[in-house]
């Protein structure tokens, strides 16, 4: 079925992360650069990590539908890096078929990248962004002294996204973990 489907989704991920993180997590924690509570378009949500989140409900222009692509092909559970220096950029698409319908936040891998002076991390069609140029590292000869994996803590609610739901559409983002490889 497609909810078990997502439960496997999700857990495969929530298991990736974990082994991802196990080792880095038993060993000095210098390993998670950065640990970063949204502060822009704050909400109070208990659920959240600090009990504030940053959400999404309703923006003009920007349906909480996944069948509609708007703005360069993008659904609203599309995530990425962008460094405005060197103009690259990762792009991670999550389709409706991934999404936990519990209503809770879980982690969604983004994916790896190195960060610039100029790097975001965006989502919800860009208009959630989170500078994270604060975790660029000048390299001084160290090999991928910038290489991180990112993950953000993701609460997906409403009937656009959960079957059956009545809360309102809205996706909120609490967390967003950079993860450098060991020894870096």
């Amino acid at each position: 079925t497609v909810a078990a489907n997502a439960a496997e989704t999700a857990n495969r991920a929530k298991t990736d992360f974990l082994s991802t993180m196990s080792h880095d997590i038993r060993t000095p924690m210098n390993a998670i650069i950065g640990l970063t509570t949204i502060a822009e378009k704050n909400v109070n949500d208990p659920e959240a990590a600090g009990g504030k989140t940053v959400a999404v409900m309703k923006r003009k222009n920007y349906p909480h539908d996944m069948n509609q692509k708007v703005h360069n092909g993008f659904t609203p559970l599309d995530f990425g890096f962008y460094d405005k220096d060197s103009e690259k950029q990762l792009h991670k698409h999550y389709d409706k078929d991934s999404i936990p319908q519990d209503e809770k936040y879980h982690w969604y891998r983004v994916g790896q990248f190195v960060l610039g002076q100029g790097t975001f991390l965006w989502g919800f069609y860009w208009t959630l962004q989170s500078n994270l140029s604060e975790y660029y590292r000048i390299a001084d000869g160290i090999k991928n002294a910038n290489f991180v994996t990112a993950w953000v803590h993701v609460k997906i609610t409403g009937p656009a996204y959960v079957k059956g739901s009545t809360k309102e559409n809205g996706i909120f983002v609490d967390q967003i973990i950079l993860v450098r490889p060991k020894g870096k």
